[in-house]
Order: C-alpha cells, then structure tokens, then sequence
C-alpha cells in the first residue's frame, strides 16, 4: 500500500463480542486513520484471531490468510460454522471496502500458522490448523507448482490428532534442539496442556509422534469462553542465544498465571520439563504475552497482560544490576 499499516483481527466466541472484522488501520501520519472493515458479514457474524500476509494466488500481491469461526447463541440468525479462507488483495490495492473471500476449507477455526516442509517429492508450502471446535490437529497443503492456493483441485487435507482436547494455539520451532522444526501446540480447556508434535519425514501420510510437556492449567472460574492454557512460545533468555535448548513461555489465560517450562536437560530425547510460574494474576485472565529485547542490552523482556487489572505486568531476564528502568 505504500503506507505502514496494522491489520486486527477482531471478535470473540462470547456473547455480544462475536461481531468481529477484519480491519485495516493507517498508522502512516501523526493521527491513525480508519478502520477499514476487510471483511463482509452479510451471512452472519465471524470473529477472529490471526493474520498473515501471503501471496494465495501468485500475482505478487500480498493477500491475508486467516481462520474464522461463528458461534451464534440464536440459531435464527446464522448456523454454526468455521472458515479456513483468504482475502484477495485487489489489483487497485484498495482497502476501504471488503475484499474478495475465497474459503479453503471448513473446520479451522482459531489459530494457525504457514511454513515450508520438505520431502523426498520436494518442498510443499502447508498450512497448519488447530481446530478449537472440533477437536483436531489438521495440515492443509497445495501441489500447484507455484505454490498457489487459488485452484482448490490442488489443495490436500489431513487430519494429524483428533485426541488431544481442544486445541487452540500452534507454532513452529525447534523445541528440542535436533534441529528439525516441529509443531508447539496448546490444548486449551478445563484441564489444559502444552504439547509437541514431531513433523515426520513425509507429512502427508506418516504419523506426527506427540509429547506431553506440561498439564494440568485449570481456570479458576468456570464460564462461556472460559479455559486454560493460552498461547505457547519457544524463548531463550537472550536474544543472541542459539546454542542451548529453549524454554517454553505460556500464558495461563483463565488461570491467571504466567509459566516458563524449562528442559531437564539439553537431550534431544528427553522430553521432559519443569513448570514454573512467574507470575500470578490471581482470578484474573492473563492473556497472550510478548516478548523482545526492547532496551537492546541482550536479555528478552517480557510483557503480561492482565485483562481483569487492565494493565501490563513487565519482566526481564537481565540481572537486576543492569536494569536501566523500573519493572
């Protein structure tokens, strides 16, 4: 577009928040500008969660690629359903007005993340989904030659995991160090856990083996929406660290709590991992925490927010001798 620009997903599964958009806002000048509403709601009210910029369609134009779902408390007016989709950037590059929607499949609904993954057959882009739901783990991938993802006779699905509960966040790293990427997933309920999926050597027939890092996240209030553990994330202490194994940071979400799962050791077979909390929001929400070296002295900051205290908690891994302002 030419402008620095941010995209939001928006909504939420609960009652009177489930009216979400995509939304494009200009952050170019002194005053932000919009937002723009990406998304057309003329079959019922979506919510969502993520986006990412990907050329769907091989015209070298950055699309967004997304998951929504719709949970309507009166079936009168929409019916229950989940999107995997994505939104055509026009040729025009307008963005004051929705743009055109083309859905994948149905059943992801939340989150989901994009890589590459090689075979002996070559590189397929895929698409990895957790499905809230229904209850599943799935990969999406495309055999067009150019990586589109326009001619849906080219696009291929299968089912990883129906057993794990619901899940609900999922992300690509090396969790083990053996230097292969593999899927860290969070199943997200009233008794939550923090699992790693190996990506085998041929994704699309061979089984993904699962390991159980952490259990037990329990929300301290029940309730529509309500549940326990929110999204994971590989960390290291410093920003300059690639040798040792990472530790995995979690938010607790309904648990009001913050973890790190540290390894027991630096084997690349053992799986195995201590929970420890590091913060403790009480009955509160704790919601998805960020993570950077923000005053450029090596060691990751931490940012927790707390939804019920409407304020942000901030942490350092950097001695406290060196810590130039107050966290």
């Amino acid at each position: 577009f030419g402008k620095r620009m941010v995209a939001i997903p928006d909504g939420f599964l609960v009652p009177f928040k489930d009216d979400g958009y995509i939304y494009l806002v200009d952050i170019s000048g002194s005053t932000p500008q919009g937002p723009y509403k990406l998304t057309d709601h003329t079959e019922g009210k979506w919510f969502y969660h993520r986006v990412v910029w990907k050329d769907m369609d091989g015209d070298g134009d950055l699309d967004i690629l997304t998951c929504r779902a719709r949970e309507p408390v009166f079936s009168i007016f929409s019916t229950k359903d989940t999107e995997l989709l994505w939104l055509e950037n026009p040729d025009t590059h307008q963005y004051r007005s929705p743009w055109k929607q083309h859905v994948i499949t149905h059943g992801p609904d939340v989150y989901f993340r994009n890589l590459k993954v090689n075979t002996t057959d070559g590189v397929y882009d895929v698409i990895v989904t957790t499905e809230f739901f229904a209850k599943k783990l799935s990969v999406h991938w495309t055999t067009d030659i150019m990586n589109r993802w326009n001619d849906l006779s080219k696009v291929h699905s299968r089912t990883v995991d129906t057993t794990a509960g619901a899940l609900f966040d999922v992300e690509i790293n090396d969790v083990n160090g053996d230097g292969r990427e593999d899927l860290l997933v969070v199943s997200n309920g009233m008794n939550g856990s923090v699992l790693v999926y190996e990506i085998p050597s041929d994704f699309r027939t061979d089984n993904f083996p699962r390991h159980t890092i952490a259990t037990n996240f329990v929300p301290r209030s029940t309730g529509q929406g309500k549940g326990a553990p929110g999204s994971a994330f590989c960390i290291r202490s410093r920003s300059s660290d690639r040798s040792s194994r990472p530790m995995i940071l979690v938010s607790g979400d309904d648990d009001g709590r913050a973890y790190f799962l540290e390894p027991n050791s630096n084997s690349t077979q053992d799986w195995s991992y201590t929970k420890n909390v590091f913060h403790d929001a009480g009955s509160g929400t704790v919601g998805q925490i960020a993570y950077a070296d923000v005053d450029g002295d090596d060691f990751v900051d931490l940012f927790v927010p707390n939804f019920n205290l409407n304020d942000i908690s901030i942490y350092t891994f950097a001695p406290s001798e060196q810590i130039p302002f107050g966290y």
